[in-house]
């Protein structure tokens, strides 16, 4: 190891060791959590590698090499067409030997489309709890649902440190489809470009957008037929199962400004039934599909608020987003520079304006 990488990893423990302490002044539960999560993160610092040296070396798989070059073109496109600064994120390469990062948490009340909600320094707050471990995070889970409280768990490929560290490439998403790894990319750099605090849903919203803008303008430049069009009916479905999943949340969301303290139980029963339409509604399009976008988890396990909400969270405000940008004429750096001000705006006002982008776009498509 070299003095230069040696100074880096201690810097980046000296960086993790300030950011437990900080975050432990907020609470035993809270100190709990980020113990595990700076944990995680430097066992994932322990296993990286420099991308450059298993280029060289002769005992690396072909196939590893060819992914971990197209991700340094998907980093480079980031950085020269769509302005994503990528500092030093993806230079580098683990192997976590396990299929996910991390498992999420995210929980509502049983009549309720309202996330809730974690708030933590730096960050904000934040609709979802991450663990390095699936045992901690179903115990998590199981705290939750013992308050009765709607919770849904799911495996998480990536995230970004936005800007506090160098994200490595893992082995959890490296093998992808292409067109799979070049949105991944693309997404993760776009939450380094901007993070609103305490805004989940705008922030996720704004970084699928992006990642989809970005891979429109990666075919455009670099044409590949087949790949596009997987993409294509890829999203072509993965539309309509978006839109069947969030046209049940508005309902939900309807039913649940009838509750009253004497309805509960017929609330419960209409929920049931509106939860039971949506699975027959996904069978449909499995069916249509022949299992390919794999919707088929939604299927075999417990649908309800949380787990509808995980879509909303990620979907929402795509359509606004896109709006915004043929406000913008296409222009990438002024669209950034008018989600950054919308990020800067109160909440309730930001609201507003996707709200009337989302309108907007609603009539022009009609």
């Amino acid at each position: 190891m070299s003095e230069g990488t040696t100074i880096r990893k201690i810097m980046r423990l000296r960086s993790a060791a300030l950011l437990t302490l900080c975050l432990i002044l907020t609470g035993c539960e809270t100190s709990s959590f980020v113990g595990q999560a700076v944990h995680g993160q430097v066992d994932m610092w322990r296993r990286e590698t420099r991308i450059s040296t298993l280029l060289q070396k002769t005992n690396t798989p072909a196939e590893t090499k060819r992914r971990l070059e197209l991700v340094q073109t998907y980093r480079k496109f980031a950085q020269e067409k769509l302005g994503l600064p990528a500092g030093r994120s993806y230079l580098g390469y683990a192997d976590l030997e396990r299929p996910f990062v991390s498992w999420t948490v995210a929980a509502t009340p049983e009549f309720s489309m309202e996330d809730e909600e974690w708030w933590f320094p730096i960050v904000g707050s934040v609709s979802y709890r991450g663990y390095f471990k699936e045992e901690a995070a179903k115990r998590h889970a199981t705290m939750l649902k013992a308050k009765g409280m709607d919770v849904s768990i799911g495996g998480v490929a990536a995230y970004s440190t936005l800007g506090w560290f160098a994200d490595p490439v893992l082995n959890t998403f490296l093998f992808d489809p292409e067109e799979d790894l070049a949105d991944l990319i693309f997404h993760e750099l776009a939450h380094r470009r901007l993070y609103v605090s305490g805004d989940t849903d705008f922030n996720e919203a704004f970084a699928t957008f992006v990642a989809q803008e970005g891979l429109r303008r990666w075919f455009r430049a670099h044409p590949d037929a087949a790949m596009e069009a997987r993409w294509n009916l890829k999203e072509a479905r993965q539309d309509e199962f978006r839109r069947a999943v969030l046209e049940a949340g508005s309902r939900l969301k309807v039913l649940y400004a009838l509750l009253t303290p004497g309805n509960t139980a017929d609330i419960r029963a209409a929920k049931s039934e509106e939860i039971a339409r949506l699975r027959i509604r996904l069978e449909e399009l499995t069916g249509k599909w022949a299992g390919e976008p794999d919707i088929s988890g939604w299927l075999t396990s417990p649908i309800n608020n949380a787990r509808i909400n995980s879509v909303a969270t990620y979907y929402r405000w795509v359509p606004a987003f896109a709006e915004l940008l043929k406000e913008c004429s296409g222009d990438l750096p002024r669209f950034y520079g008018e989600v950054k001000r919308l990020g800067k705006i109160p909440k309730a006002e930001r609201l507003q304006r996707l709200e009337s982008l989302l309108a907007a776009g609603s009539r022009a498509s009609q």
